[in-house]
């Protein structure tokens, strides 16, 4: 089994102290942590609460079922994000957006 999900990370040392991050986790199959992503920039009125991430975490992981990532909301709209998402040559995509929380009241 492999897990992706979305979090809300608080930057714990240094310069991120403080600073809360849209996450993407990435649990490979053996239960850990393979990539650790941060949204590349906060859109819109995230830009009141989250901080700026960096790419780092723009690579796919090697698992069983073949090469995974994902990216973050309107990082779709970024075309290096896409590019980099392309050159990675995954073959599992996970989309995360926040539409799959209006359900819960």
């Amino acid at each position: 089994m492999v897990i992706v999900m979305g979090a809300n990370e608080r930057g714990v040392k240094g310069k991120y102290d403080g600073t809360l991050f849209n996450t993407l986790l990435l649990f490979d199959d053996n239960g850990r942590l393979a990539n650790h992503h941060r949204k590349l920039m906060p859109t819109y009125t995230e830009k009141m609460v989250y901080g700026i991430g960096e790419g780092h975490g723009l690579r796919a992981v090697e698992t069983s079922f073949g090469p995974v990532r994902g990216l973050i909301c309107w990082e779709y709209w970024m075309p290096m994000a896409r590019q980099a998402m392309h050159d990675e040559n995954e073959h599992i995509h996970v989309a995360l957006w926040p539409r799959g929380m209006t359900f819960m009241k």
